[in-house]
C-alpha cells in the first residue's frame, strides 16, 4: 500500500511522535506521519522526517524503561549485518524513549514486499532454493545470538510453559463463564454457522488431542541443552523480500524469548516450508549448515505440532472473541497449518 493510501494520525499524534524523534536525534517536525498496524501489543507508523523514511513503533504493553532484552538481540544483528530493521538509538545509547504514558523506539525502513502462506507452495515450487535461504537466516540468526551472555538458563521452564500453552488454550475455550455456556458450546448453537464456524467444530478434536499429547510430552523430546534468544515468531508477514525473493528484513522482535532452539527451527520450518518431509529434511540441514552445529530433529518435529496447534488455538479464540477482521485469511492461515497438523500426527503420532 503506498503511502498516500495508508490512514494518516491526529494533529496531536503527530506531534507526540515529533517529540520522540527529537529524543532520537531527527531534527526537525515530521513531514509525513502514517499509521502502519495496530495491534494488541504495539502501534507502528511510517514516518518521513529528515530527508529520510523511519518507522516508529509505539508499545502499548508495561514495562521498565530498561532496554529490553529484543532491542539488545536486534542492535547485535544489525551490527552483525543481519537482514533487519535496524534499531536506532538515542545519543544516550537508549532504544527506547517515554512520551506521555508510552514507549516509543525507532527503527530504519526496509523496501520490500511481503509474501503469504496461501502462495508458499506455489513460490517454492517455482524458486525451489528459497527453502534453503530461509534456513540458512534463521540459522545465521541463531548463530549470532549465542554471542549474547547467557539471560539465566530459563529455557527449561520456557519450554515447560510453551508445551503446556496449547493445552490452557483448550480449557478456557471450554471453560463456562458464570451461566453462560462456553465459547465452543454457543458456537455449536449458533442457528446460522459460517464456513469457518463448521471449520472449527469439525476440526477442533484433532486440535484438542494434540494439545493433550503436548502437554503429556513436557521436556522428554524437546533439549534444554541447545538454549538461547529466539526470535519467536518468524512468519511470512514478518519477512520482507526483494524482487529476487532475498530476505531484506526480518521484522518484530517482540516476542523474543529464551528457549531451545529447536523450537524456533520447527515453528519456521511449518510455516515457511509446511511439513513435506523432503522439504523440512532439506530446511533442517540448510539451518545446521549455517549454524554450524546439529539441532534436536525430535524436538524440530515436536515443535511444528506446537507451532501448528497453538497457532490454530489462538487464531480460534481471537475468532470467537469477535477480535477479527479478516475471517477468509484467518481460516486460511488455520487451513494450511491444520494439514500440516494433519500430517504430523500421521507421522509422529501425536495425538493420535
Amino acid at each position: 500500500m503506498p503511502p498516500t493510501e495508508r490512514p494518516t494520525v491526529a494533529a496531536a499524534e503527530s506531534a507526540a511522535i515529533a517529540r520522540v524523534l527529537a529524543q532520537f536525534g531527527v531534527s526537525g517536525p515530521p513531514a509525513s506521519v502514517w499509521l502502519l498496524a495496530a495491534r494488541t501489543r504495539h502501534q507502528t507508523y511510517l514516518i518521513e522526517a529528515g530527508g529520510n523514511r523511519w518507522v516508529v513503533k509505539r508499545h502499548l504493553s508495561p514495562g521498565g524503561t530498561d532496554q529490553p532484552r529484543s532491542h539488545r538481540f536486534e542492535s547485535l544483528l544489525g551490527e552483525r549485518g543481519f537482514p533487519v530493521a535496524r534499531i536506532q538509538h538515542t545519543p544516550a545509547g537508549q532504544t527506547l524513549v517515554q512520551e506521555g504514558a508510552a514507549r516509543y523506539s525507532l527503527h530504519a525502513w526496509v523496501e520490500g514486499c511481503h509474501l503469504s502462506i496461501a502462495d508458499r507452495d506455489e513460490i517454492l515450487t517455482d524458486h525451489p532454493s528459497l527453502v534453503e535461504s530461509l534456513a540458512t537466516m534463521v540459522g545465521t540468526l541463531h548463530r549470532i545470538g549465542s554471542e549474547l551472555a547467557d539471560t539465566g538458563g530459563t529455557g527449561s521452564s520456557e519450554t515447560d510453559r510453551l508445551l503446556r500453552a496449547p493445552q490452557q488454550l483448550t480449557s478456557a475455550l471450554g471453560e463456562r463463564r458464570g451461566p453462560a455456556p462456553s465459547r465452543l458450546i454457543r458456537l455449536r448453537l449458533r442457528p446460522r454457522k459460517s464456513d469457518f464456524d463448521r471449520w472449527i467444530l469439525d476440526s477442533m478434536p484433532a486440535v484438542v488431542d494434540a494439545a493433550a499429547w503436548l502437554e503429556s510430552q513436557s521436556r522428554q523430546s524437546l533439549s534444554s541443552s541447545d538454549t538461547g534468544l529466539i526470535h519467536n515468531d518468524i512468519n511470512w508477514e514478518n519477512l520482507l523480500f526483494d524482487e529476487e525473493l532475498g530476505v531484506q528484513a526480518l521484522l518484530d522482535f517482540d516476542n523474543t524469548i529464551e528457549a531451545p532452539r529447536a523450537i524456533e527451527v520447527g515453528a519456521a520450518a511449518v510455516v515457511l516450508v509446511g511439513s513435506d518431509l523432503q522439504r523440512v529434511d532439506r530446511f533442517v540441514a540448510a539451518y545446521e549448515e549455517a549454524r554450524g552445529t546439529a539441532v534436536d530433529h525430535r524436538g524440530v518435529d515436536q515443535a511444528m505440532v506446537l507451532k501448528c496447534t497453538r497457532s490454530i488455538l489462538v487464531s480460534v479464540r481471537s475468532y470467537l472473541s469477535g477480535e477479527v477482521e479478516d475471517t477468509a485469511r484467518l481460516m486460511q492461515w488455520c487451513g494450511h497449518l491444520y494439514a500440516s497438523l494433519t500430517d504430523l500426527r500421521s507421522r509422529t503420532g501425536a495425538g493420535s
